[in-house]
């Protein structure tokens, strides 16, 4: 039977009978993967979305994994703390399940993942760093186009520190134009 030790972000958890859980999970090794879980009452709490933990992952079948064991990296409780913050996690998180392929590794994306929740926790830039994660993702997927965006958009994409986001100053209308854009650029690819 193989076995997968991986650190993942759980992206959604369904529950599914009684005990049972199925989770999408976002990892470094394995992109977007399906896994069920019979996990104790005492781990549960940790399959939630916008968990980080390292899992212990056996093939169930072609598609899905079992869970049999887990251990928390980071829970993100800043982030649950604070609406604003969890609302701008679940933003990323949806782009991620909506955007990927499964079984599509993507081991950078996920440590841009990493980065902007870890960012998230004291950020006070929230649309800068949704409109510049939904831009990266464009670039990393290698749909990014300069030309099609505005002078904003083509430095929320190209920033480098966080610090940076700050002072750029975008519109309501302009995150707008990026999410659109963003998923026009999916669609048609």
């Amino acid at each position: 039977m193989e076995e997968l030790r991986t650190e993942a972000i759980v992206l959604r958890c369904v529950p599914y009978g009684e005990r049972k859980n199925i989770l999408t999970l976002f990892s470094n090794e394995g992109g977007l993967l399906s896994a069920s879980s019979y996990i104790s009452l005492k781990k549960r709490g940790y399959l939630s979305a916008l968990c980080r933990c390292n899992f212990l992952l056996t093939r169930k079948t072609s598609d899905i994994f079992q869970i049999k064991d887990l251990s928390p990296v980071d829970l993100y409780t800043p982030l649950r703390e604070n609406f604003a913050r969890l609302n701008c996690a679940a933003f990323l998180l949806k782009t991620l399940l909506r955007s990927q392929l499964p079984s599509k590794p993507s081991p950078l994306l996920y440590k841009l993942l990493i980065s902007y929740l870890d960012e998230l926790k004291t950020s006070e830039s929230l649309p800068q760093l949704q409109s510049s994660f939904l831009l990266k993702t464009l670039k990393h997927e290698g749909l990014y186009s300069p030309t099609e965006f505005f002078i904003e958009a083509q430095k929320l994409a190209d920033v480098r520190k966080y610090p940076e986001l700050a002072s750029i100053k975008i519109t309501a209308e302009m995150e707008k134009r990026i999410e659109e854009r963003f998923w026009q650029s999916l669609s048609s690819s």
